[in-house]
């Protein structure tokens, strides 16, 4: 996971390879979790929707409050904090976070 945040911090990384990080983050925390509910819905998700999904909404994201998201959820689930890990994917996943502001940034 670290790796991936590396490459993702990278400024100079084209959207689509940024994306691809994205996926592959997500894959890699949910196969942290070790909880076969969450890690097959969300491997139907990224394979069917989510590409398309990302580049609609991509004028929307902001990569570098995702990056700092992905950030805390890696360091929560390397520090093996359960309730750090809560708390960041809460942030992560709650109204008006995400990285994602109501228009193009």
């Amino acid at each position: 996971m670290a790796e991936l945040l590396d490459q993702a911090r990278d400024e100079a990384l084209w959207d689509a390879g940024w994306l691809a990080l994205d996926v592959c983050f997500h894959r890699a925390a949910a196969d942290c979790a070790r909880n076969r509910v969450l890690v097959v819905p969300l491997f139907a998700l990224h394979a069917i929707v989510q590409p398309r999904l990302n580049e609609a909404i991509l004028p929307l994201l902001r990569r570098r409050d995702i990056n700092a998201e992905h950030a805390a959820i890696h360091e929560a689930i390397r520090d093996r904090g359960p309730d750090a890990a809560t708390a960041a994917v809460s942030t992560a996943t709650s109204t008006g976070s995400s990285g994602c502001t109501g228009a193009p940034a």
